[in-house]
């Protein structure tokens, strides 16, 4: 552990920098309009640094250890196999694995001969897999239900780090999982 003061950007400055570690911890700040040159935002940090980010959540209801039960939100996208090889020494810690797909226009085509359980068994994990269809829930009520579990320490996702006007058009459940998890959750482009 060493400390570094430097300035510029926020999100450049950090991710940067966290190209140089495996993991950057981020703590869930208040997103002042007023303020917001000086916010971090983590989706953006990972996609600038391709390393996973860490956040830990205000209301953080997590043990504090990584041991328990780790959810991955899967979709099958460049981001979520990012994070996913991102997270595996966090993985490697779970007592329990659980991968969430929520079956809707935006999962990927699946891979002929390999899947999620495929990959993860090939690094000694094992892991639950639930599809989910679509529903009325919206996707991120979805994994927020999921994550509320009592034994649940971290969430695995990709981070979609779109710009403003393609957050208003197309959307992302990276910025409101962000918003409202109660659990760290790793995310990464």
């Amino acid at each position: 552990l060493h400390w570094l003061e430097v300035g510029g950007n926020p999100d450049t400055t950090v991710a940067d920098y966290s190209r140089m570690y495996d993991f950057t911890i981020l703590g869930q700040y208040e997103n002042l309009p007023e303020a917001d040159e000086l916010v971090l935002h983590p989706a953006h940090i990972a996609h600038g640094s391709g390393k996973p980010v860490i956040v830990v959540p205000k209301n953080n209801r997590a043990r504090g250890q990584f041991g328990g039960h780790a959810i991955i939100a899967w979709d099958g996208m460049r981001a979520v196999t990012g994070a996913v090889a991102g997270a595996l020494p966090l993985l490697r810690q779970a007592s329990r694995i659980t991968v969430i797909t929520i079956e809707n226009a935006r999962v990927g085509t699946p891979l002929e001969g390999i899947d999620v359980k495929t990959m993860l068994a090939r690094h000694g994990l094992d892991c639950e897999w639930r599809r989910l269809p679509q529903g009325d829930a919206s996707v991120v009520q979805t994994l927020l239900a999921h994550c509320a579990e009592p034994d649940v320490d971290l969430l695995v996702m990709g981070a979609n780090a779109h710009s403003r006007f393609d957050r208003a058009i197309v959307g992302s459940a990276t910025e409101p999982m962000l918003d409202r998890i109660e659990v760290p959750i790793l995310v990464s482009q």
